[in-house]
């Protein structure tokens, strides 16, 4: 059985305003203003494999220096995510899959790909916090999208939409 949760915000403002049986239940309550995103989700979809492992990534030696495994309700997928907080800070790398040798693989194919590309993501958004007067630079969005690993994000108007736009000259 499916659910759809209609949710708010993003990363420390994320929350979830609701859960609905149908899609369209979700989608009346999203346009009456009850949230921003819909997620569609399995009930009861938990399964002995399910987890995720977090890796922290050191930029100067490369080198994971942490490690945590987590149960959660992600389906094992080998989605990986990445996070960040200042440019000094590890690059975190969260892989959802139980398989520590798999996710160890995944998560340093991940922060690889980044790393390569970071000190001209860290100069785009310098460029934009200058044109944009926005303090936050979004550096790791924008490595993201310059290394192929997302796409750039859809013109919504949003500030970080707008400045990860603005860093990448669209």
């Amino acid at each position: 059985m499916k659910v759809w949760i209609v949710t708010d915000g993003e990363y420390s403002g994320y929350a979830i305003k609701g859960v609905f049986s149908t899609e369209a239940r979700a989608s009346e309550f999203k346009s009456a203003g009850g949230g921003d995103a819909t997620e569609e989700h399995e009930m009861d979809s938990w399964q002995d494999d399910q987890g995720s492992w977090d890796f922290a990534f050191d930029r100067a030696t490369n080198q994971i220096v942490s490690e945590e495994q987590n149960a959660n309700l992600e389906p094992a997928s080998d989605r990986a995510r990445a996070y960040t907080w200042r440019p000094e800070d590890p690059i975190h790398v969260t892989v959802y899959t139980a398989n520590r040798d798999r996710a160890v693989k995944i998560a340093a194919e991940r922060f690889a790909r980044i790393k390569a590309v970071w000190e001209d993501a860290v100069k785009a958004s310098k460029m934009a916090q200058f044109d944009c007067g926005y303090p936050n630079g979004f550096i790791l969005d924008i490595a993201e999208v310059m290394a192929g690993i997302e796409p750039p994000p859809e013109p919504t108007g949003s500030m970080h939409s707008n400045f990860v736009r603005k860093a990448l000259g669209l």
